[in-house]
This record gives C-alpha cells, structure tokens and sequence, in this order.
C-alpha cells in the first residue's frame, strides 16, 4: 500500500465511524504470526499465513 502499512491501515480502519464495523482478514508472510498478532494495537477478525489455498478460505475459522 502506498500510505500506510499493514498496522497504520487496520487502525485507519478500526477507529474510523463509516468503516470500523468491516471484517479484516489479515494475510501475512511473517513466520510468527501469533506473536505479530498479538502485538497489533487493533485486532484482525481473521488471519491467514501466505503463501495459503484458497480453499483454506472455506475453513469454520474464516467465518467472513
């Protein structure tokens, strides 16, 4: 993204009136996505390691 990072957008997005009620599914590369997670200021309703199936978006965990 060209402003913001991944952490910048989700807050953007999260305190924002019009738009904080949107699911977010975080995808990342990270190797430790828990503890990356964990540390968010702001917390994804979903995550998703890359590189995934998309199949995997059918899973109960992936309820959006």
């Amino acid at each position: 993204m060209p402003y913001f990072d991944g952490q910048s957008f989700i807050k953007n997005v999260k305190i924002s009136g019009l738009f904080r009620d949107i699911p977010i599914i975080m995808l990342s590369a990270a190797h430790d996505l828990d503890l990356q997670v964990s540390k968010m200021p702001f917390q994804v309703d979903a995550y998703m390691p890359k590189p995934f199936n998309p199949t995997s978006l059918n899973q109960p965990s992936i309820k959006y």
